[in-house]
């Protein structure tokens, strides 16, 4: 019997927090409502697809460094999953990523005496305008980044966001060393070089951890089927060290 594959290295984001090498378990399920759109004199039931829905959880070994219960106050915290798409392997550019705003949270976190403190944190999203994007990771956010307007990790080539999609985006800044602020960008571009790329998404310029689902940008005919993370640090001389986590998803 093969083996069809190992869950061992995913990435797991809660806000600012890179709560992967504490996590031992998680999962994510992503629902749509059935509603039922029957009408008088219609032949028989009809069905029609209502609102989609992610209910999220993570468990493992409590780190106070990463107090995530604080999160609870603010219902809209991005929850990022990275799902490897080879067997033992780590996060790579590239790779699945489900992404959401947390609409409501709950976190458990406790143990008997003598015994490892251990968490549980769910977390489920439905939010209109902001929904679950599943996408690719264009950073996995394991590698700082320490110069300025430095690509974070490969060139992904995805399709084009098509003028009727929306190009959805998340960022997890998990750490920074300096008092400057980053801008982290999503790019594309028609060519792998990326000679001209143009700016699809701009997050919002970070000077500590913190965390942002970007308003969806919509699409057009330009086709560029390359993408891209860049982070513009802007730091003039002082050494810096940022990192994060970045995907996007097209819909």
């Amino acid at each position: 019997m093969s083996n069809l594959g190992l869950f061992t290295n995913c990435g797991i984001f809660v806000g600012p927090y890179n709560i992967t090498g504490r996590s031992n378990a998680v999962s994510a399920l992503l629902q749509k409502e059935i509603r039922d759109r029957s009408y008088f004199g219609a032949a028989g039931r009809i069905k029609g697809t209502g609102l989609e829905s992610v209910a999220f959880s993570a468990a493992g070994f409590y780190d106070a460094s990463k107090d995530i219960e604080y999160l609870l106050h603010d219902v809209n915290t991005p929850v990022s999953l990275f799902i490897p798409s080879t067997a033992g392997a780590a996060v790579a550019a590239g790779d699945r990523a489900i992404f959401f705003k947390a609409l409501e949270a709950g976190y458990q976190r406790g143990a008997a005496f003598g015994e490892d403190a251990l968490f549980t944190f769910q977390a489920l999203g439905d939010q209109l305008g902001y929904p679950v994007g599943i996408g690719h990771v264009l950073n996995p956010g394991l590698v700082a980044v320490t110069a300025d307007n430095t690509p974070a990790a490969s060139i992904v080539l995805l399709t084009a966001a098509a003028a009727n999609q929306y190009v959805y985006g998340v960022l997890h800044v998990t750490s920074i060393s300096t008092d400057e602020a980053i801008v982290v960008k999503i790019q594309s571009d028609a060519l792998v070089g990326f000679a001209s790329p143009t700016d699809i998404i701009t997050f919002s310029s970070k000077a500590a951890v913190g965390s942002e689902i970007a308003v969806r940008v919509a699409g057009d005919a330009s086709g560029d089927t390359y993408w891209r993370a860049i982070a513009d640090v802007t730091v003039t001389g002082e050494p810096c060290s940022v990192t994060f986590a970045c995907a996007m998803a097209i819909r």
